[in-house]
């Protein structure tokens, strides 16, 4: 620890001693103003001349217009009539069916009970793929929520869940 202490000691010093150095050396220096010998402008004179009189423009004399002897044929403007926007088609939400699924039943009265409502077509179809997909024993009982344009998959999908 000694070491590194007289170490840094010596640098500090050398430092403050450099420093002084420099400092005087810039102390002592003088000043030195340059100026630069330039000939000062002497204008040659100048001969006064006579004033030059310009003369006076002639006047410039326009042509009166004619008069226009034709006739003018004023045409009104018509405006085309703005096309009447058509009113947007409303856009119609797909009608909601609520369907009810009493428990203790199976797919072919489910396929039933949706035919009935509207919700689809062919109940023996919809037995069938719900038998191929191996879901006919895990079908849901309870109220759902069903509009007439769903895919098998989704009708099964949310009887499922």
């Amino acid at each position: 620890m000694n070491k590194l202490w007289a170490t840094v000691l010596v640098i500090g010093i050398c430092l403050l001693l450099s420093g002084s150095v420099i400092l005087i050396q810039e102390l002592g220096k003088e000043e030195i103003e340059i100026v630069e010998n330039i000939p000062a402008y002497n204008p040659p004179e100048i001969q006064k001349s006579p004033p030059i009189i310009e003369p006076e423009p002639e006047p410039i004399i326009e042509p009166e217009p004619e008069p226009i002897l034709e006739s003018i044929i004023i045409e009104p403007i018509i405006e085309p009539e703005p096309e009447p926007i058509p009113e947007p088609e409303p856009i119609l939400k797909p009608t909601v069916i609520e369907v009810v699924i009493p428990p203790n039943i199976g797919s072919d009265t489910i396929s039933f009970i949706l035919k009935e409502n509207g919700i689809i077509n062919n109940a023996e179809d919809f037995n069938n793929y719900v038998k191929q997909q191996g879901k006919s024993r895990v079908l849901q009982k309870g109220t759902f929520n069903f509009t007439p344009d769903m895919t098998y998959e989704e009708i099964l999908d949310i009887m499922t869940f």
